[in-house]
């Protein structure tokens, strides 16, 4: 069976993402959920682990290799949780998701489906109200010594006559002089946090009272920066990571890894554009030399390898070192350290721009990452109004460009390239093809659960993809809870997105991502087959995978333009053979079409049988 031929027999395209070669592991599809908003199963508005694993079954037709669950343990309620994300106790499990015991039955029932579980691990900081961090702020704790070091602290310092001296210098001077200090000193440098208001509250130091002294914390004031320069913090951290792979667990999602290591100097960043004090500058306005994206989190990363050498170990690296950008750079070294993937923000112009921008893209990530490594999400829980999901990313460039009409067609492709490119991850919802919700229209205000909203605007809000998931149309809250109160309601679209419509729909986007991704697991080269991004011209994107048993070209349309294109233009004569291609043979592409060409080496029933478009008909 040809590679087109076993496509067209499940209707379906291809969404996967890598760029390099691949690693030991394989390449794989990873289903993210949002616990709290994805299935409600005891009627209290809040999603839980009986809920997802009563989803199991609709996660096992997209064809899964694996679940990623965001934060599940124990938080501050309210905003200070940061969603989940500030962690007061990483062996715990907060009882509105449910017991370990059913934790124990998720972990069964996905196992006995062939799905892999991977935890989200919040990796560089705590909740202010974990037991860590009471004693480390505590002089008087009875576990103070054991714990003090275990968070970044620092006594600031204080200017004398116009020079800046530490706090401790200072307090000998005034009182040799007899000065009267300030009760709080100021911060010890520039360092800013990523979700404070810029040029107002957004310094990264807060002070503490008990402590006498500030701590820093990257995020929000209740989320302390756990104190990752020191290898026995390091080795307590390891040991709860431990506590889930011993219960089964298969991996960790790393939560923020660029900001596990700072500067033991705390030198000031430099400015991006100027010195300090010029005013509004915030924390996109430094290089992050000083406070994160440190050399030491290689070594961090290799510690951890160690420990779990077997294991699933995938990195979030969203932020680079100039004013948060350049992170593929930093996600690549991750991945050399000895991460198994890593995923950050490049990939998310896929769909939203001209075909020489994403062939460039392409091109990069397979120099970065030349062993694999590379894991591109389609969406995830992070997105908002101004960096949104990939279908309302799609249907905002479309619209720019006067081509809404092929928004279907053009998220479709999308899919199909992220699926044919390498690991790639679904965020609940992009099966559906779900836009954002809408802040003060599907949400009101007043209902907004991410802290963010009211301190950086609700346009940074990313409650716009955390509301509910819809899997019944005809049921209350689309399906997702019995209650009155849901944590987060249905946006106004998605109830017509839901998948009880469009299971049954054999044009809708769940029914073609189902199809695309059973058609992807099928192919031995779209698994562990190496990337060759080829030297097409215009709005055509192409790439080989090929591996030992298979290859694959695939070849994209990113235009409403249509045209003939031919492989021999850009593939050799051993490439052509390979792939049963004449150097005359031609793909039509139509209005962002995909094409498909391919066969087994050395098995013979992968023949190849397209329709070859004579070069004489496209005269």
């Amino acid at each position: 069976m040809s590679v087109t031929e076993s496509f067209q027999r499940h209707k379906g395209e291809a969404p996967d993402q890598h760029g390099g070669t691949l690693r030991k592991s394989g390449d794989e599809m990873i289903y993210q959920i949002y616990p709290r908003s994805f299935k409600d199963s005891d009627g209290n508005g809040q999603g839980d682990i009986n809920g997802i694993t009563s989803m199991l079954d609709y996660i096992q037709t997209l064809d899964a290799d694996a679940i990623w669950i965001s934060p599940m343990y124990q938080s501050p309620p309210g905003p200070e949780g940061d969603g989940g994300y500030a962690v007061e106790d990483h062996r715990s499990i907060d009882s509105v998701y449910g017991t370990h015991e059913d934790f124990k039955n998720l972990l069964t029932e996905a196992h006995g489906r062939g799905l892999k579980v991977y935890m989200d691990f919040v990796l560089p900081h705590t909740a202010n109200t974990h037991q860590w961090f009471e004693a480390s702020r505590d002089p008087t704790h009875p576990q103070h010594e054991e714990y003090k070091d275990f968070y970044v602290w620092h006594k600031g310092h204080h200017l004398i006559d116009g020079k800046s001296y530490p706090t401790e210098e200072a307090i000998v001077i005034a009182k040799e002089r007899g000065l009267q200090l300030p009760a709080v000193p100021l911060v010890p440098n520039n360092w800013k946090s990523v979700f404070g208001t810029k040029g107002k509250d957004d310094s990264a130091w807060r002070w503490d009272s008990k402590r006498e002294a500030f701590y820093m914390h990257h995020f929000l004031p209740s989320q302390p920066a756990v104190n990752l320069n020191l290898n026995h913090v390091q080795d307590r951290v390891f040991d709860d990571m431990r506590y889930w792979i011993d219960m089964g667990v298969d991996g960790f999602r790393l939560d923020s890894v660029p900001f596990a290591n700072y500067d033991p100097e705390f030198r000031d960043n430099e400015w991006l554009h100027g010195e300090y004090p010029y005013t509004g500058l915030g924390w996109e306005d430094q290089k992050f030399t000083r406070s994160m994206c440190q050399d030491s989190t290689k070594e961090l990363i290799g510690r951890m390898r160690k420990r779990f050498p077997s294991d699933q170990l995938m990195g979030e690296a969203i932020a680079g070192d100039i004013g948060g950008k350049d992170s593929i750079k930093v996600a690549a070294d991750y991945v050399e350290a000895g991460l198994d993937s890593c995923y950050t923000t490049y990939g998310w112009a896929i769909g939203s721009s001209h075909a020489d921008y994403i062939r460039g893209l392409l091109e990069g990530i397979v120099e970065k990452f030349p062993n694999g490594g590379v894991w591109l999400p389609v969406s995830t829980h992070d997105c908002y109004e101004k960096s949104p999901r990939t279908y309302t990313r799609i249907a905002e460039h479309l619209e720019r460009t006067g081509q809404g009409q092929y928004l279907d067609k053009a998220y479709k492709q999308t899919l199909q390239i992220f699926a044919t490119f390498g690991t790639f991850s679904l965020y609940q919802g992009d099966e559906l093809g779900l836009p954002n919700a809408r802040m003060g229209r599907d949400i009101p205000l007043e209902k907004a659960r991410d802290p963010i909203t009211h301190t950086m605007g609700p346009d940074r809000s990313r409650d716009v993809v955390r509301t509910a998931f819809p899997s019944n149309s005809t049921q209350k809250h689309a399906g997702f809870s019995d209650s009155d109160d849901p944590y987060l309601p249905v946006a106004g679209p998605h109830k017509e997105l839901a998948v009880d419509i469009q299971k049954g729909n054999p044009n809708s986007t769940l029914v073609f991502t189902q199809n695309l991704l059973r058609w992807r697991k099928e192919q031995p080269a779209l698994k562990d087959g190496k990337v060759k991004i080829l030297p097409t011209i215009g709005d055509t994107v192409a790439f080989l995978r090929e591996n030992e048993e298979q290859i694959i070209l695939c070849a994209y349309n990113l235009s409403s333009d249509e045209f003939a294109f031919r492989p021999a233009d850009v593939l050799n004569h051993e490439e052509l053979s390979k792939l049963g291609l004449t150097r005359d043979f031609l793909f039509y592409m139509g209005p962002y079409d995909s094409q498909f060409a391919g066969r087994g080496k050395p098995q013979p029933e992968y023949e190849h049988e397209l329709h070859h478009v004579p070069a004489s008909a496209m005269a």
